[in-house]
């Protein structure tokens, strides 16, 4: 039979209908899986219609006759709900033409559902009945039969009549509770998913979410109403107002008189401002936030800076349209600047920078904003700018502002906690909202028409102007925002002349974005990354900049209750940003129902939170300086504008912190003589030791001082003050005039005295000659030699000035701040210490320089015979056995603790055994056993620590390595390497340590007595990096 294409028209009982692929997947096709079954019902079918090519395809025992209707049913409920609903839609579409005696139709479905499959399964009788028992539980029944009633015949056809029911819930349970899943059919999966349909349509559909997302949109609709009215309204100068009838222009002496705006409607135009800016920002933070359900909104505490621009365009061009279209274009340069300030700190990963502003300064920008709005309150109230003439003229006014703020104050206070914590947040935006309809039943009850209320003064007035103006004419729309601007009329002199502010501005539009974004994500508990979030604000204020407008953020309070209303998702924040569109054509209008009462209380409402904010939260929360630069700011901003108090800020700034590291920070950290501290040179002779240990003449007389933080002018008085009492015999107190001397023997002044910059920060120029200058008193009037300074890195001093060419002695050389590995980096002669100052690049080395010096006073040759130890391994000649022997053993006697005698000596060095390395020889590797100890007699070795990055040491000539391996049988913990040409060791292996303990245990001691020696010497070496701790040395 030939099947009609789509698109082709006949007739179906008499009506042209237009047939699709979707009519006949209604017709049945699409339930079958299997080709063999499709072909099989198409016969079928065949078999029981007329050939006619005119005719559709139907169900054995339907008529062509079905309506229209019917087939878009079918249709639509095949798509919907897939072939369950679609067998159940036809079902119903034959009972509606009131055949419900036929049973073929059952019979014919029952056929299908039973043989497709995809697995051949014998269709039996039993199968057949309880398939029909099935269908007929789906489709229904009429009259008073049940499904029990339908009983097959001995040919398996019901002969029960259908009732138009569609698929419902009992029907689908009736379904899986006969179900066997292991004939199951693909058309009987569709069936049992059909019942989900529905309700995933209503319950998890988007219709359902978008219907919950409505309350949440609206609520932030009416909040960006209620804000954007006040807030747009103050703009511009209370002077630049729409109610006089001419223009006039700055007098000589600066003062504001009184001029027409431009445009019809000032609040209008503000409000649109602000409502444009609030929209661009929703819609840029939308997609390029990394929050769900941010909201956009105007920054509105730049309303300081956009009258000071105001004024500038104004000083310039006067009142006419020539000085808007000059500010239109100033508030565009301002809100790029200001796009790309954030737009570099989060591309370059900079976004911490903002936080190195200094808090009380931010503390008193906010309170002086808090000033700011409070006046702007009252001068939106009065329509005026403020005067006690004005004030005096319109008391009807402004004191029902005061009376309103009180009475929200009072609410406050009776619903706050214990802790004046408020138990309402909403409490105050519900009180702005319910001041219109209290204000209008006010005028209701005492009977005042509206017309005298906004001849008084308590309504915002009209947007059309009576003016008889050509310039005035052409505006009146909503696009007056753009049509202003003009650039053959814009004063680019003003524009340069607004420069500082705009730059204030900048600064102070930066610290909102850190406050409120960390406030966000905490609230949200949403990890959002902060540089992510300043490229989206640098994209919207650029955004909004590019059309003029003004600068916009994300708003904490907002999101905070968008998000605890519900809203979230793009589509929603899309939806706010569609009602903000809205508003900005028809927001205007409604502005002028609303009274000026409600604009005037919550903007002195907000300006006084912030006012108390600034300058009372802050009390016993910083210093008196700092709160007095608070309040130096809040003062300056009162009287001078913002521009003046970002300079007053700057000021107060500097001079906190340079009074703070006078006052608080003292350049001196801690003064100590170096008796318990020691150098790395820890191998040197018993002559030597004595010296450094002896109580009036060794170690005791190195004075150590370390300097901290930053040098500079301010602290260098005190500075040499503290270093005189400190050299001065017996005034060398260690910071107070209660504590001991620094020098047991208070009569004795330092010998050496070494100056600590390892933990100075920086040192201005002044700083660094005034340490010139103390060098060459010290010289002079205390005869201290040498004076050792650390600069505490080998890039030297942290400034510029080129301090340790300075500092260096004329006959110093380079090699005393070197590396003590080097022959040259020691004093290996005894006309070394000719030079009055050296610098060193660590305190260890200066410890070095300053033990050579003591034992140099005493016997340069002794200083001469330690050095030698450093000096061997650049030496040519090469030592015959017995020279080694001797070395070994004087080696072990220095190094020895306790006295050790020439026999014992001897005796502990007859069990090591001599061995040869060539350079880059490896004498042992990290982890490896330690079975052995090591006598390093010529040459130079150094110790790697694998797993830190960089972390060695050098072994040189008279040095014992591998002692405490030996003793407690760890692994090495180090790879030990020769780095010269050659090296000479002696080992004694762990055989010949246990015999030695056998045959001779108290010389096998000294073994456990050279360990000990060596880890305390580590330890106290480690103490002198610690000084700072005032930990004590063992």
């Amino acid at each position: 039979m030939q099947q009609p294409s789509e698109g082709n028209k006949t007739a179906w009982g008499g009506k042209p209908i237009k047939v699709s692929l979707l009519h006949q997947a209604a017709a049945g096709f699409i339930c079958f899986d299997s080709q063999k079954n499709i072909m099989a019902t198409q016969q079928h079918a065949d078999q029981s219609q007329p050939s006619s090519p005119h005719m559709e395809p139907s169900f054995p025992g339907t008529s062509p006759t079905t309506s229209l209707k019917a087939i878009r049913l079918i249709s639509r409920r095949s798509f919907q709900a897939g072939c369950g609903d679609t067998i159940g839609s036809m079902v119903a579409a034959d009972n509606a033409d009131g055949r419900h005696d036929n049973p073929s139709s059952t019979e014919f479905l029952s056929s299908s559902l039973t043989t497709s499959r995809r697995r051949v399964i014998p269709t039996t009788k039993d199968a057949s009945n309880t398939m029909n028992r099935l269908l007929v539980s789906m489709v229904g029944h009429t009259g008073n039969s049940t499904v029990d009633d339908y009983s097959d015949d001995e040919n398996g056809r019901s002969a029960a009549p259908f009732a138009p029911h569609l698929f419902s819930s009992n029907a689908a349970d009736a379904f899986s509770q006969h179900d066997d899943k292991s004939i199951r059919s693909p058309a009987q999966s569709l069936i049992l998913s059909s019942r989900t349909s529905y309700s995933k349509l209503f319950t998890d559909g988007w219709i359902v979410r978008a219907l919950g997302q409505i309350p949440s949109i609206a609520l932030i609709g009416i909040f960006h109403l209620m804000i954007g009215v006040p807030f747009g309204v103050s703009y511009f100068p209370m002077q630049w107002t729409s109610s006089t009838s001419e223009s006039t222009f700055l007098d000589l002496d600066g003062d504001l008189p009184h001029g027409d705006f431009p445009v019809p409607g000032k609040e209008a135009f503000g409000i649109r401002l602000f409502l444009f800016s609030t929209m661009t920002g929703q819609i840029i933070f939308t997609f390029f936030s990394g929050f769900p359900n941010p909201i956009g909104l105007q920054m509105v505490e730049n309303i300081g800076f956009t009258k000071e621009l105001a004024a500038v365009a104004i000083s310039h061009q006067g009142y006419g349209i020539d000085a808007m279209a000059t500010l239109m274009v100033m508030f565009g340069i301002a809100s790029i600047l200001v796009g790309v300030v954030f737009y570099f700190l989060g591309r370059f990963r900079l976004g911490k920078i903002v936080y190195f502003f200094p808090t009380h300064v931010l503390i008193g920008l906010i309170g002086g904003i808090g000033i700011l709005l409070c006046k702007t309150g009252l001068e939106v109230t009065i329509a005026d700018a403020i005067s006690i003439s004005h004030l005096i003229q319109s008391w009807r006014l402004w004191t029902v502002i005061l009376g309103l703020e009180a009475s929200l104050r009072v609410l406050e206070w009776i619903t706050s906690d214990s802790k004046g914590k408020p138990k309402f947040a909403l409490l105050s935006p519900v009180f702005f909202c319910m001041i219109t309809p209290l204000f209008y039943l006010t005028l209701l009850i005492f009977r005042v028409p509206v017309s005298a209320a906004e001849d008084a003064g308590y309504f915002f007035p009209p947007m059309v102007q009576t003016q008889d103006s050509d310039v005035r004419g052409n505006f009146g729309t909503p696009w007056d925002v753009w049509k202003v601007i003009d650039f053959s009329k814009v004063s680019w002199v003003a524009i340069v002349d607004s420069f500082p502010t705009m730059v204030a501005l900048i600064l102070f539009s930066l610290i909102h974005v850190p406050i409120n974004i960390p406030a966000f994500a905490l609230s949200t508990k949403v990890d959002v990354d902060m540089n992510q979030e300043l490229i989206a604000h640098g994209y919207s204020n650029m955004l909004a900049g590019f059309c003029c407008g003004l600068q916009n953020y994300m708003a904490y309070t907002q999101s905070v209750l968008y998000d605890k209303s519900g809203g979230t998702g793009r589509i929603s924040g899309l939806a706010v940003a569609a009602v903000t569109g809205c508003l900005f054509f028809v927001g205007p209008s409604l502005a002028t129902y609303i009274p000026r009462c409600m604009a005037g209380t919550l903007l002195l409402h907000v300006g006084i939170d912030l006012f108390l904010e600034g300058v009372y939260d802050s009390i016993k929360k910083f210093d008196w300086l700092e709160y007095c630069g608070i309040w130096l700011i809040v003062v300056v901003m009162s009287f001078c504008g913002m521009e003046a108090a970002m300079v007053a800020g700057g000021v107060a700034a500097v001079s906190t912190y340079a009074v703070q590291n006078v006052a608080y920070l003292s350049p001196i950290r801690g003064v100590m003589p170096a008796t318990t501290l020691r150098s790395s040179h820890w191998n040197r002779s018993r002559a030597s030791e004595s010296i450094l240990e002896n109580p009036t003449e060794g170690r005791s007389r190195i004075l150590v001082v370390q300097l901290q933080g930053h040098l500079f002018f301010g602290n260098m008085a005190s500075f040499t003050e503290r270093i005189h009492a400190l050299l001065k015999p017996a005034k060398q107190v260690s910071g107070t005039d209660n504590m001991p001397p620094i020098i047991e023997d208070g009569s004795l002044s330092p010998l050496v005295l070494v100056l600590d910059c390892s933990l100075v920060l920086g040192i201005d120029s002044s700083a660094a000659h005034a340490i010139v200058k103390l060098k060459e008193i010290i010289l002079k009037q205390y005869n201290i030699r040498p004076i050792i300074f650390v600069s505490g890195s080998e890039e030297g001093f942290p400034t510029e000035y080129n301090l340790r060419d300075q500092l260096s002695g004329p006959s110093t050389n380079q090699e005393a701040s070197s590396s003590p590995t080097e022959a040259s980096s020691l004093l290996a002669t005894q006309t070394v210490y000719s030079t009055d100052c050296l610098v060193c690049d660590s305190l260890d080395l200066a410890l070095m320089e300053a033990e050579d010096a003591i034992i140099a006073r005493r016997s340069p040759d002794l200083v001469y015979e330690d050095n030698l130890l450093f000096v061997a391994p650049q030496k040519k000649e090469v030592l015959t056995l017995e020279e080694e022997h001797k070395a070994c053993i004087s080696c072990l006697k220095d190094i020895s603790p306790k006295q050790m005698s020439e026999n014992d000596a001897a005796i502990l060095f007859s069990h090591f055994q001599r061995e040869e390395y060539k350079q880059n020889d490896r004498v042992w590797v990290q982890g490896d056993e330690s079975n052995s100890v090591k006598l390093v007699v010529s040459g130079q070795l150094i110790a790697e620590l694998e797993n830190e990055a960089g972390t060695t040491e050098l072994v040189t000539a008279h040095n014992i390595v591998g002692e405490l391996g030996l003793v407690n049988g760890d692994a090495r913990m180090s790879t030990l390497r020769v780095t010269s040409q050659e090296a000479i060791l002696y080992s004694m292996s762990r055989e010949a340590f246990e015999k030695l303990m056998d045959t001779h245990p108290r010389v096998a001691r000294y073994i456990d007595l050279i360990c000990v020696k060596f880890l305390a010497l580590r330890v106290q070496h480690v103490s002198n990096r610690i000084f700072e701790t005032r930990c004590l040395p063992i």
